[in-house]
């Protein structure tokens, strides 16, 4: 099976390629656990989990798409007996220490060849995202799902009421919908700050994609194609290699990566992501390739694929948290407004440059770059190109604001 197979079983539905995609590779993610891997040597193993983020307004689709590739999630679980082999759901809402408890009571033990493989997993599917970064009791889940998604070989922290909880191999894998209302409203700074929201593929749909209201019954034959490959993938285990041809391809979209972090000058996230991006290409290339066969082999195709499922999402990816991608903490936002005249007067990128520059807070011209890439996509400030030269204006409907 192929990820068009998917996209032909949920096309009488319509909507979002963008949503269907990532929900049904997310769900493949979750399927596959920790039992499968890619060694980078010195750098560690690559586990296929992810943490992937559908963004849009309300009605977009977001939840249409999630919960019917969920639905063969359930369907896959429904063809195992034993509980021990089930995917673990995690619940709607949970504090971080049910959440402790909820990934010790799914400890799973299996063996690959001659090694004991031991790990917890648990998939979350957070239809809203406050109970998941917010403190509803007992503090937020954020800082955890940091290091569960770096796939540590153990996790320990110490509570009040329990002591110290250990847990071996926990394995995360998260699928969230969320509107770009509640992001700007309730993310808090540190999400964007700390690397959380980094360590999303963030799937943004700026667009109103139509839908159906009376869908056709999904293709009959390709649903039982589906189902039987995702039994498949529960079941799949073992060590991925890259292909002779793979390995260059991928050396290839590393140092085109590392050349875009070296010049990149646009928001602080999107740097964050870059940072992970060959990461999250390899997690992408392991369910493609798994998807296709049981070969253990990511062929330079799988690559291919996976590079450009990653930069479709890539313009729209961090619009999203335009208004709050920045350092406020040092009150850099405010300090370039200031310095910025309202409309319809203008300033030359040069002259603004020499009054920011070589401070405290803007010690180079890159972070001045992005704090001025942040403001124009927040609607502080507008940009205009003549030539070479650029001309900033401050917008009027941000005066209001700052005499309230």
């Amino acid at each position: 099976m192929r990820l068009a197979d998917y996209l032909a079983y949920v096309a009488p539905v319509r909507g979002s390629l963008k949503y269907h995609k990532w929900s049904f590779l997310t769900v493949c993610s979750a399927l596959l656990e920790k039992r499968v891997w890619i060694d980078l040597s010195q750098v560690g193993l690559i586990y296929p989990n992810m943490f992937v983020m559908l963004v849009g307004p309300s009605g977009a689709g977001k939840s249409t798409s999630s919960r019917i590739a969920e639905r063969l999630l359930h369907a896959t679980n429904a063809q195992f007996q034993d509980d021990a082999c089930k995917i673990k759901f995690a619940p709607d809402v949970v504090t971080p220490a049910a959440f402790i408890e909820e990934l010790l009571a799914n400890k799973k033990e299996i063996q690959i060849g001659e090694q004991r493989l031991t790990y917890s997993p648990i998939f979350i599917h957070a239809s809203e995202m406050a109970p998941f970064i917010n403190d509803i009791g007992g503090g937020s889940l954020m800082s955890d799902l940091l290091k569960f998604y770096d796939n540590e070989d153990s996790f320990k922290k110490k509570t009040r009421g329990a002591g110290a909880e250990y847990i071996i191999g926990p394995c995360v894998t998260f699928l969230a919908d969320t509107t770009p209302t509640f992001m700007a409203q309730h993310f808090p700074r540190e999400a964007t700050s700390d690397g959380f929201t980094a360590r999303f593929i963030i799937v943004n749909e700026p667009r109103y994609i139509k839908k159906i209201a009376f869908p056709q019954p999904p293709n009959r034959e390709i649903e039982l194609k589906i189902k039987s490959d995702m039994l498949r993938l529960a079941l799949v285990k073992g060590q991925l290699r890259l292909s002779d041809s793979a390995i260059p391809f991928y050396i290839s979209i590393f140092d085109e990566t590392e050349n875009m972090l070296m010049r990149e000058s646009s928001s602080s996230l999107f740097r964050s992501y870059l940072a992970r991006r060959p990461v999250h290409l390899l997690k992408l290339a392991t369910i493609l390739s798994l998807l296709e066969s049981n070969t253990m082999l990511i062929d330079r195709h799988h690559l291919e694929e996976a590079i450009a499922l990653l930069k479709e999402l890539e313009p729209d990816m961090t619009t999203v948290f335009a208004s709050t991608d920045m350092d406020w903490s040092k009150d850099s936002g405010h300090q370039v407004l200031q310095a910025i005249p309202y409309h319809p007067i203008e300033m030359e990128s040069r002259q603004l440059y020499k009054s920011m520059l070589n401070s405290a807070i803007f010690p180079h011209a890159i972070k001045l770059e992005a704090a001025l890439d942040t403001l124009v996509k927040a609607g502080k400030i507008k940009v205009r190109t003549e030539g070479v030269k650029k001309f900033y204006t401050r917008l009027q409907e941000n005066k209001q604001t700052d005499h309230q």
